[in-house]
């Protein structure tokens, strides 16, 4: 094999482990993506961050009243 052809061919097997290395990425990125789908959060605010800013808007309306 000439020197020009093992170019090639190591050109192509870098490309070819390329290929790879993305196709195994967006596998996992497509993983990720359903995992965050399946997850389920809770976004209710904590009744004492809820008390603390009815506290704060009583003292802001006392003040401007």
């Amino acid at each position: 094999m000439t020197d020009k052809q093992e170019t090639i061919n190591t050109l192509w097997n870098k490309y070819r482990k390329t290929l790879e290395m993305l196709s195994s990425a967006l596998d996992e990125n497509e993983m990720l993506k359903q995992n965050l789908t399946d997850a389920t959060v809770d976004l209710t605010m904590p009744d004492d961050i809820v008390e603390l800013e009815n506290k704060i808007e009583a003292r802001l309306n006392g003040q401007q009243g």
